[in-house]
């Protein structure tokens, strides 16, 4: 019916995939119950929150390459100076991020040495994520990030990932991932332009 109903919606269906998201975790050092942001409260939302900055950078640069005004979106809000548009780019690229870091603990690439504080509180699963919770936490000191090392291990990842080739339907050719992400970009504004009829997004298989 509108906005605040779509957004809505999405965020239901944000809850229940985080809820499932562990079932893919086969390493038995780490855990996951849900997603926490600010901050992230143990090794896996440590690394979703790092990659998701970074495809959050990306997908910016890519809003503005096509002419964009990355803080102008459609599904996010841009209060506090968020680049609104970058997050709805963001949303088809989910799967790129939560496969990644899956595939890093599963092959056991990142160890629990190579996070900071990594022994967080469990008891903080049935906390609400909201800024006061997060705030509170933080000066508890319960915010786990990334080591130097484990950056390291995320980024040379990260960077392959985005040079693999796959198939872009829309494009009938092969693309770099980092390629296909612009190519939205720019499917984007033509249909703002009004040179396209609508926003095909790139759909991941299976």
């Amino acid at each position: 019916q509108d906005l605040d109903v779509l957004r809505g919606i999405e965020g239901y269906g944000a809850r229940s995939y985080f809820k499932v998201l562990g079932l893919g975790l086969r390493n038995p050092l780490f855990s996951f119950e849900r997603r926490s942001k600010r901050p992230p409260r143990d090794p896996v939302n440590a690394a979703l929150s790092f990659l998701y900055t970074l495809l959050c950078e990306r997908a910016a640069h890519a809003a503005r390459a096509a002419g964009l005004d990355p803080y102008v979106g459609f599904l996010h809000d841009a209060g506090r100076g968020r680049e609104a548009l970058a997050f709805d780019l963001v949303e088809e690229w989910r799967p790129l991020v939560d496969g990644l870091v899956l595939g890093l603990f599963n092959r056991r690439q990142l160890a629990p040495e190579d996070f900071v504080d990594p022994k967080v509180d469990l008891s903080l699963v049935g906390v609400p994520d909201d800024d006061e919770a997060d705030e509170e936490d933080e000066q508890r000191g319960r915010a786990v990030h990334l080591g130097p090392v484990g950056r390291g291990v995320v980024l040379t990842a990260w960077s392959r990932r985005l040079r693999q080739r796959v198939y872009h339907p829309g494009q009938q050719g092969r693309y770099e991932l980092r390629e296909i992400l612009r190519l939205q970009a720019r499917a984007l504004a033509r249909v703002v332009e009004g040179k396209q009829e609508a926003y095909q997004p790139f759909r991941w298989r299976a």
